[in-house]
């Protein structure tokens, strides 16, 4: 009947992966869940529409959230991931748990597949883009607050660091990641913006290598 029916109709067709929507249609009934709903508040804020988790579970439907959603928040509009930026409350309960000597066993890994014969060229040039991306991952902390510089400041192949693995047995290439994981661990220094660490196994031109990604929880929070 609105626009604004319209333009939830549509993103709910498109989070929830279907062809169309119908104003009445339940967005828990068509497949919706938690984590679909924050979704749905991001995509609609970027849509110049106001809407929060607790409408979308109480309110269900385009038709009813149309009548709820405001549109005094800009498609555009949102904090800069730049600057001086605030610690959420989980940060400071971190950093009131953990000495501060400790601070760089606070971190999340996982390992990634890279093709066999990869360029460290290409592998650095993604993992910069990765860099520019995602702000917290250049952020620098001060006791209360992160420290954001622009995209581009920091180079990621001062955080890269090859390891010679062609003539790794394929059996023993996990004990060989766990024993890097520990050391590279270390040298994560968040007062010194040292957030991550990408350690690259190389296999050779004829073997998937791995990427080992070690990012400090700081970062996720």
């Amino acid at each position: 009947a609105t626009a604004t029916e319209e333009t939830l109709c549509e993103l709910f067709a498109e989070i929830l992966g279907v062809e169309s929507v119908p104003a009445d249609a339940s967005f828990f009934e068509l497949g919706g869940d938690s984590i679909m709903s924050m979704l749905l508040v991001s995509r609609a804020r970027r849509a110049g529409l106001t809407i929060t988790a607790r409408h979308i579970f109480e309110h269900r439907t385009p038709a009813a959230l149309a009548t709820l959603a405001t549109t005094d928040t800009p498609a555009t509009g949102g904090e800069p991931g730049t600057g001086t930026l605030p610690l959420t409350p989980v940060m400071h309960e971190l950093l009131h748990r953990t000495d501060h000597t400790h601070l760089h066993q606070i971190y999340q890994s996982t390992t990634i597949t890279t093709p066999a014969g990869c360029d460290p060229h290409t592998l650095t040039r993604a993992l910069q883009a990765l860099l520019d991306h995602h702000d917290t991952l250049r952020a620098t902390l001060h006791p209360d607050h992160l420290a954001v510089p622009d995209p581009g400041t920091i180079d990621a192949a001062t955080l890269t660091h090859h390891i010679d693995a062609t003539t790794t047995d394929p059996d023993h290439l996990d004990t060989l990641i766990n024993e890097h994981l520990t050391t590279a661990a270390r040298r994560l220094d968040p007062h010194h913006g040292v957030m991550a660490q990408f350690l690259w196994f190389d296999r050779g031109p004829d073997q998937q290598g791995r990427l080992l990604l070690i990012v400090h929880h700081l970062v996720m929070d």
